[in-house]
């Protein structure tokens, strides 16, 4: 992983998690007619990260499944 603002400055970085937390969004996995299992995973991480040089940025990230089915941010 690198820091999206060191990448523009042409700057290397360290980079360091501050934190991270999710959505309490409740569902449940299932297995389909064929058999096959699923998992629609409806929440959203987002982890908090700050650089050596001070710039701060955050990534969310949500659920997909083998299906092709993606929670959208």
């Amino acid at each position: 992983m690198k820091c999206p603002e060191c990448e523009k400055e042409n700057l290397e970085s360290i980079i360091y998690k501050k934190g991270n937390s999710s959505t309490l969004v409740n569902y449940m996995p299932f297995y389909d007619k064929e058999g096959n299992y699923h998992n629609h995973d409806k929440n959203i991480a987002t982890s908090d990260y700050k650089c050596s040089n001070g710039h701060r940025f955050i990534i969310k990230s949500s659920g997909s499944c083998w299906c092709g089915w993606k929670n959208e941010i």
